[in-house]
């Protein structure tokens, strides 16, 4: 239902009717003589005018913006900016902010992304090694000649582990079986790194939306203040499209640097 304030309706039916109307267009009813009466403020600006740059959902922001007008800042509860941040701003025509949104957020990530790499470092330098060891020992047992391996027979012992061969095969499967366990458990060591890390950055990701929903009404709010004057308000549908440019963008620059970033700290 639209702000009350900003509309008229037929006291009959309650179609929405115009100042110079006299009959209901509806049900034809003699509607009340309009009689101009000095608007309320906030803000030291008209409801009038706060409505028609909202223009979508009123209802939801004039009551806000009405019980804090006293507050430069303020907290509140918007439940479309936690879920959609970039987009729920580029959408309100807030597209300095949005960058400003998309900016600050790519940077935390990156910080937090340094942060949680330089405090697995050393364990992830130290899995890393098992399995390049590993990786190379395996590479080295596909060369017979390097372990006087003669024939496919001996080479499968090495593998296999199968101790009816002669004592040398017998020895590199033994290695062998030694080096695949303690590379098994370096790379599963290494994935549940990967998921700590992951599951941080989820997770901050999630305070991140939490605090901007908290403060995005007075960011609005704010912004309205700064261009009400001078600039048109309302909505963009289309602005949501350039808000999924930028994401798409960020990504793709995020990809990587994060793997420059996790080569970096594990080299």
């Amino acid at each position: 239902m639209p702000y009350e304030y900003f509309e008229r309706r037929c006291p009959n039916c309650g179609t929405v009717y115009k100042e110079s109307d006299i009959y209901c267009s509806k049900c034809g009813a003699l509607l009340p003589k309009y009689e101009p009466k000095e608007e309320e403020l906030v803000n030291g600006i008209e409801k009038s005018k706060w409505c028609a740059y909202i223009e979508k959902n009123t209802e939801r922001y004039m009551p806000v913006f009405e019980k804090k007008q006293n507050k430069k800042y303020f907290l509140f509860p918007n439940i479309a900016a936690m879920f959609f941040g970039l987009y729920w701003l580029f959408y309100r025509k807030m597209f300095k902010e949005g960058l400003i949104f998309a900016a600050c957020n790519f940077v935390l990530s990156i910080l937090l992304s340094i942060l949680l790499l330089a405090c697995y470092q050393g364990e992830l330098k130290e899995q890393i090694r098992i399995i390049e060891d590993y990786n190379a020992y395996v590479q080295s047992m596909e060369d017979f000649d390097a372990y006087n391996l003669q024939d496919s027979a001996a080479y499968e012992a090495a593998i296999t582990g199968n101790t009816e061969n002669d004592g040398n095969s017998n020895y590199y499967s033994t290695e062998y079986s030694e080096k695949f366990d303690k590379a098994s458990k370096a790379q599963e060591k290494v994935l549940e790194i990967a998921t700590v890390i992951s599951m941080w950055g989820y997770f901050f990701s999630l305070l991140i939306s939490a605090v901007f929903g908290l403060f995005a009404d007075s960011i609005y709010r704010n912004h309205i203040l700064r261009n009400i004057k001078h600039l048109d308000g309302g909505v963009s549908i289309p602005a949501i499209f350039g808000a999924l440019a930028i994401t798409l963008i960020i990504n793709a620059i995020s990809s990587p640097l994060s793997e420059m970033l996790t080569n970096f700290f594990i080299k």
